[in-house]
């Protein structure tokens, strides 16, 4: 008989060859895979560290904008209140002579608080009780110049109101101050 005389060994070996290929191929396909994985791996992580550098770098530059938008503010309130402080708030009432348009407040004071509490919430609570308390000295003042009738001690009662939130307001003011100073947004 024919099949007798067959070789089992080398059928066996021809079977083990076509095996060891076929394994070496799909060991040679997985490669292939692994290694466009692996290259889309690296793009997608060389992608995602630049992005990470624009955000860091759009947040550095949000900072130093939100720093000069808090000096902004703190200049334009401490700038007022020493205005008002300086004139008299009652002579102007008593002669109907006080300015149509008057900004106490900064125009830029909520977003300057916004700014703040992203670095000192001491200081934020600080400048947002500031900017309060001159909303109020300001309500007084344009009560002042608005008044038709007048009784006696109606100037004097809100001209010393209004100083006494524009002083309130300038402690906080520098509270303010002094808390966001460990930020350094101002200088000495």
């Amino acid at each position: 008989m024919w099949f007798c005389e067959i070789d089992w060994i080398a059928v066996a070996t021809v079977a083990l060859v076509i095996v060891t290929g076929y394994y070496a191929f799909s060991t040679y396909k997985i490669l292939g895979e692994s290694q466009k994985t692996r290259d889309a791996t690296e793009r997608l992580a060389n992608s995602s560290e630049q992005a990470n550098k624009l955000l860091r770098q759009q947040i550095e530059e949000a900072a130093g904008l939100g720093k000069e938008i808090i000096r902004s503010a703190y200049q334009t309130a401490s700038f007022n209140i020493k205005y008002w402080k300086a004139v008299n708030i009652l002579d102007l009432a008593t002669r109907n002579a006080i300015p149509l348009k008057i900004e106490l407040v900064p125009p830029d004071a909520q977003s300057a608080v916004y700014h703040a509490r992203r670095l000192s919430p001491d200081g934020a609570a600080h400048l947002s009780y500031a900017f309060d308390k001159l909303r109020i000295a300001q309500s007084e003042i344009e009560i002042l110049r608005e008044a038709k009738i007048r009784e006696a001690g109606f100037d004097e009662k809100h001209a010393k109101r209004a100083l006494e939130f524009i002083d309130a307001a300038s402690v906080n003011l520098e509270a303010g101050k002094d808390c966001l100073q460990k930020e350094k947004i101002f200088s000495n």
